[in-house]
């Protein structure tokens, strides 16, 4: 699927046969017509355009006028959306050493929205037909189609597109084989005898023939919309700040919507991958995404053990006291409940319980209450912290230095050689002789002293060096 197919076909057909584009004003200021920014256009393009040939020709030209002339509105809020998926599109690009620039496709084959469908089957934010979607590990059954989870399908689109430029070598045919399939690449290839797209362009499905130029147009206008008067426009806080939880029970959108509090648009865009509208029964349990606010309302719902918002406290022992007071916040234009909770170290839920809200939607200039919770340090008084003089203070008794009774060995000629023996020791190593020589005496001096002669000197009076 492309962009063409997510606009009017009234629309579509002025886009397209329309000879001339018209001034237009929108309430910021003058927009050009295509015409008159024509060669404008052809220096954007050659300046930003990188991966295919910088061309503009009359295709390119189609797109243009109906993202700037005739749809201005919805273009802007299409940009918008790509605050929700570039950086998830832009990481997976990277991981796969892609060029990011492939992120535009998925405005052309979508519009970016990962419910899209197209008339032949293909479905999710990169449009995957089923058997694609299979081959490259998204699962697909009655309740879940995986080609309609982003994360998912980005990592089975990078890995798809690149071993499509693997085998055709250009990233012009690659993207044309993403869209017509990589038999009917081949096909116009050899009916053609040529790779250049352009010329075998003639050869290919006619949505095929629009595809890289409408990747063209695309990348031009996500680069030079300023150029245009156009201002891309912030997707609903809703779909920006959110948070995942399990669900292991079988529960509809519809219900989760009721419970919530939230719109049930919200719900299936935050959850496209339930065909049904129905999460199945699971005992690993399947991810359900809500605005951040919405999960501790869901989690109750759901018995799951609620986890009261901590507000930070310092790290210390000290005793203090929490001092309560009540303000109002005035609501300006770029504010929003999530920035406001973060100012004011709250969640919120809590805002939207304080001041009654159902939804995350504040006007500007309304007021908002908001409670907040100061804890201040306790110090001790004066006389409390005066120091006890030291005439007043307990006496220090040490008690009595006792040291256990020990034997000490007597150490004879024939100890002092086992240890030399058994330990090694250097220095008595050294004596190990001289140890020996006065065993040897020791025992003669007996013997002689038994038949009553002189003896030597004891071995306790040998000085051993």
């Amino acid at each position: 699927m492309n962009i063409l197919k997510s606009i009017p076909v009234g629309l579509l057909y002025c886009a397209l046969l329309s000879p001339t584009g018209s001034l237009q004003a929108s309430e910021s200021g003058h927009r050009y017509s295509i015409d008159e920014m024509e060669d404008r256009i052809k220096t954007g393009i050659e300046s930003s355009v990188q991966i295919v040939r910088p061309t503009y020709d009359a295709r390119v030209r189609s797109y243009l006028r109906m993202y700037i002339e005739l749809s201005p509105q919805q273009t802007e809020i299409m940009m918008g959306r790509a605050d929700l998926y570039f950086d998830l599109f832009e990481t997976y690009l990277d991981k796969y050493n892609m060029p990011r620039d492939l992120k535009y496709l998925a405005v052309v084959e979508s519009a970016l929205k990962p419910g899209a469908t197209s008339h032949s089957g293909a479905g999710g934010i990169w449009q995957f037909m089923r058997a694609t979607g299979r081959e490259y590990g998204l699962r697909i059954t009655q309740y879940i189609d995986e080609r309609r989870d982003p994360e998912k399908s980005t990592d089975a689109a990078v890995r798809y597109l690149q071993k499509l430029y693997e085998r055709f070598g250009s990233w012009e045919l690659a993207m044309a084989a993403y869209n017509a399939g990589p038999g009917r690449v081949s096909s116009a290839i050899r009916r053609s005898g040529t790779t250049d797209y352009w010329k075998l362009s003639r050869y290919l499905p006619r949505e095929t023939r629009a595809y890289v130029p409408g990747f063209i147009a695309v990348n031009y206008l996500f680069n030079h919309y300023a150029a245009h008067n156009l201002q891309p426009q912030s997707p609903d806080p809703d779909l920006l700040h959110t948070a995942e939880m399990p669900v292991f029970d079988g529960i509809s959108l519809a219900e989760v919507s009721k419970v919530t509090g939230v719109p049930y648009r919200t719900i299936k865009w935050l959850n496209p991958v339930y065909a049904r509208n129905w999460i199945p029964r699971s005992t690993a349990g399947y991810p359900l995404r809500l605005p951040e606010y919405a999960i501790g309302v869901m989690e109750e719902f759901l018995g799951y053990p609620n986890e009261e918002v901590s507000h930070p406290v310092a790290d210390t022992d000290e005793p203090f006291e929490e001092i309560r007071r009540t303000i109002l916040h005035e609501v300006n234009e770029t504010d929003d409940l999530y920035t406001i909770a973060r100012t004011y170290e709250c969640a919120v839920r809590e805002l939207m319980q304080w001041n009654g809200l159902k939804t995350a939607q504040i006007t500007p200039g309304s007021d908002l209450t908001i409670h907040l919770v100061e804890r201040i340090p306790v110090r001790p008084s004066l006389e409390e912290r005066l120091v006890t003089p030291v005439e007043q203070l307990a006496p220090v008794t040490t008690p009595p230095l006792t040291v256990p009774d020990r034997q000490v060995p007597v150490m004879t000629a024939e100890s002092l050689l086992t240890s030399a023996m058994l330990h090694q020791d250097p220095v008595l190593s050294r004596r190990r002789m001289r140890v020996r020589d006065a065993i040897r005496a020791e025992r003669r001096n007996a013997q002689l002293k038994d038949r009553g002669h002189l003896v030597s000197p004891p071995v306790s009076a040998i000085r051993f060096k």
